[in-house]
């Protein structure tokens, strides 16, 4: 079964390695242990954050993310909220419909 990952958390700038004019982010995703109900939880997180990051860039700024994904037997799905994917329709939607998936212990 395919996972889909939600990216919606904030991420501050200096979370972000500057990388020419535009920004460049690491994430690994991998299981951690969350409690949002105060219960603990094995959920899916991005550099040991869940939810994960929300980037805000600036009108024309270009972004560049670099994703690992660490688990051993699921793959990933980014759904990128709000960004239009002119010429790579590919890179944003479901699972094996409109996108395949990030592979387990591969990178994007």
């Amino acid at each position: 079964m395919m996972w889909v990952l939600f990216m919606s958390i904030l991420l501050t700038l200096g979370d972000a390695a500057e990388e020419g004019e535009g920004r460049y982010f690491k994430w690994d995703v991998e299981h951690i242990i969350w409690s949002p109900d105060c219960k603990e939880n094995v959920v899916m997180g991005i550099n040991e954050k869940c939810p994960g990051p929300t980037i805000r860039p600036t009108a024309g700024e270009t972004v560049v993310i670099e994703l690992t994904n660490k688990l051993h037997t699921k793959g990933v799905v980014i759904h990128w909220h709000g960004i239009e994917q002119f010429g790579t329709p590919w890179a944003d939607g479901t699972a094996s419909i409109s996108q395949c998936a990030i592979k387990p212990r591969r990178d994007l």
